[in-house]
């Protein structure tokens, strides 16, 4: 009887561990799962808040990037270019691609002049710093360098550092 009960507690804790590994995996930044959600000040309207949430219904490639690390700067501006020519193509209709563009810079005056500097677009451009950037990098797993996430309407992520044919298939399979 102590061996039957046994067991059966043992099966409801590998149940309940089982049920909680699942669910932290639904947050995880990885193709297939949905992306974490945030919010942060925008660049251009520091009282403008942006949510990803609020982007929910349209794709979004998530870029994240500082000064401090050149390579995630060039992609920045890279994909900028690469989802305007895809807006562009699929002649602005609001279920098309946004894109959300994320630093980690201190300085917000340097954002502004980075901004300005490389042509890039600041509607959806926000500045995070604190513990919500530290979420964020663990979130995201960004400690080992910044990348881009491209996220579908639903909310989830469907390529990591994606392609600019890679973009413009799955945006444009999607519109069709």
């Amino acid at each position: 009887m102590k061996k039957t009960i046994g067991l059966f507690l043992l099966a409801i804790a590998v149940c309940i561990i089982s049920i909680a590994a699942y669910t932290e995996r639904v947050y995880q930044p990885r193709e297939g799962f949905r992306a974490p959600a945030f919010e942060m000040p925008a660049v251009a309207d520091t009282t403008k808040t942006l949510r990803l949430a609020d982007l929910k219904g349209r794709y979004v490639l998530l870029s994240f990037w500082s000064a401090a690390d050149p390579q995630s700067r060039m992609r920045n501006m890279t994909y900028d270019v690469m989802t305007r020519e895809i807006d562009r193509g699929l002649n602005h209709r609001a279920d098309s691609i946004v894109f959300l563009s994320v630093n980690f810079d201190a300085s917000h005056k340097l954002v502004r002049e980075l901004a300005a500097r490389d042509s890039l677009s600041v509607d959806y451009l926000g500045r995070i710093e604190g513990q919500a950037a530290q979420r964020l990098i663990t979130d995201y797993r960004l400690a080992d360098g910044y990348r881009a996430y491209l996220i579908d309407p639903s909310g989830r992520v469907v390529a990591r550092n994606p392609s600019s044919n890679t973009m413009r298939d799955i945006v444009t399979d999607a519109s069709r």
